[in-house]
């Protein structure tokens, strides 16, 4: 059992030590307010699959009755809102019972959450994502003059009214389910496994493998080193700012910028799908998402020792 138990149950700064938020493994040792052994562990993952199990079975049954009858577009959002309740509820009864400790020790090293800071990490992605994004369509423009014409032709309108209203739905839930997945994978995981990995390059390392392998199936050989630097970068901006509101905003971002060109991608290209697509992915996406998770990094390291200094 963790020092200070009753303090940080009740949500204060003060039930963590001084010491602990300025230190390197202060986010990670957020666990030590709770439970930490193999046993509190199991059962936490227990309680996480069991409640995505628990949501999941009845809307599979209803979705196995009536998803026909579903508009395009809708029974991505319906999984997207059941995942996404399955993890939260499942992470808050792993938190509060396994482990003993508040749903809030798995954000932020002063147990609050920064809405702020969210919006700032959201802000970072688009900006990197338009650098990047910019410096590809005119590298392409200049290597292939005759096709420069073409590039807006790609996109159009909507497909359907109700393939809109899905992806504007699927929009307003990113947020949330990002919110999930990073308290999952940056959150709870990365301070489970901290106790017993304290190398953190390695650590990071097992948790992109991880968070790429909860992202199967795969369409290609190049998706899975994708996610593997996804899930570095924002690993890497968690523990830089020991808190996870940063890697929810920019995964947020992300998956919003998917639905945003599912939504307007011209009739020859439409998938008539928001994010489930299993298309290939290009070799050259790799190095799109080191890059700009790199700058990602760089926009959010000054800043933070900007700010501390």
């Amino acid at each position: 059992m963790g020092p200070d138990l009753p303090l940080a149950l009740s949500g204060s700064i003060d039930a963590v030590p001084a010491g602990m938020r300025r230190d390197a493994f202060a986010f990670i040792d957020l666990a030590r307010l709770g439970r930490t052994d193999w046993r509190s562990g199991v059962k936490a993952f227990l309680r996480i699959l069991g409640w995505q199990v628990l949501v999941d079975i009845p809307v599979v049954v209803a979705l196995y009755i009536w998803g026909d009858a579903l508009p395009n577009g809708f029974l991505e959002v319906v999984i997207l809102a059941v995942v996404t309740a399955g993890w939260l509820l499942g992470l808050r009864s792993a938190a509060r019972k396994a482990h003993g400790r508040p749903l809030l020790s798995l954000v932020s090293v002063d147990l609050r959450l920064d809405l702020g800071r969210i919006a700032l990490g959201a802000a970072f992605w688009v900006i990197a994502n338009f650098v990047v994004t910019g410096a590809m369509i005119a590298f392409y423009v200049l290597t292939h003059p005759a096709a420069a014409t073409h590039v807006v032709d790609d996109f159009g309108s909507p497909p359907s009214r109700a393939f809109l209203a899905a992806g504007l739905l699927s929009i307003a839930l990113f947020p949330l389910q990002a919110a999930s997945e990073e308290l999952a994978f940056r959150g709870w995981l990365t301070q489970t496994l901290g106790q017993f990995l304290r190398w953190r390059w390695l650590l990071v390392v097992v948790v992109a493998l991880v968070f790429a392998l909860a992202h199967a199936p795969y369409d290609g050989p190049f998706v899975f080193p994708v996610y593997v630097i996804m899930s570095l970068g924002l690993s890497a901006l968690t523990l830089l700012d020991q808190r996870v509101e940063l890697a929810i905003g920019a995964h947020a971002a992300n998956n919003i910028f998917v639905v945003i060109v599912s939504l307007f991608l011209s009739a020859p290209l439409q998938r008539h799908t928001l994010f489930l697509d299993g298309g290939p992915v290009p070799w050259w996406a790799v190095l799109e998402a080191a890059i700009q998770f790199s700058l990602i990094y760089g926009m959010a390291y000054w800043l933070v020792r900007r700010v501390r200094r």
